[in-house]
């Protein structure tokens, strides 16, 4: 890919969230400002997952800053999480040192 980056990683991830369930019940208050209350049940959830990120860096601009796109995604039985990115790098990541061939 010419002075491009493709990159990827990829772990283990812990998820504890908390999930909107069904509607339960309202509760009307009347008088001058009369308001409603709406009640809901809710899920606690926990889980392990995988969580994959794939990306690539453009060649570095003159400044050294590199832009990219990335996509991130967690795989787990919960809840999957995904999406993508225009990242921009201000390091010297994949940068070869001086000194040393590009191969």
């Amino acid at each position: 890919m010419g002075h491009a980056l493709l990159y990827g990683a990829t772990g283990l991830s812990y998820l504890n969230g908390r999930q909107l369930g069904d509607y339960r019940y309202a509760v009307t208050q009347s008088g001058i400002l009369s308001t409603k209350t709406y009640y809901y049940s809710y899920r606690n959830y926990q889980a392990l997952g995988l969580p994959v990120e794939i990306g690539v860096l453009m060649r570095p601009h003159r400044s050294g800053v590199r832009f990219g796109l990335a996509f991130q995604a967690d795989f787990n039985p919960e809840k999957t999480l995904y999406c993508g990115m225009f990242t921009c790098w201000l390091g010297k990541f994949g940068v070869p040192r001086e000194g040393k061939s590009a191969r």
